[in-house]
């Protein structure tokens, strides 16, 4: 996974089998500011 989340520019890694929700959230709507604002639409 963080193989795949490097190669998509996502500044996100897991660590063992733990994800941090809010802070994979933070990454990819930092990574596609302009998907999430028409999501957030």
């Amino acid at each position: 996974m963080n193989a795949a989340l490097r190669a998509s520019g996502i500044d996100y890694q897991v660590e063992g089998e733990k994800v941090d929700v809010r802070a994979y959230a933070k990454a990819i709507s930092m990574r596609f500011p302009k998907t999430m604002a028409k999501l957030a639409e």
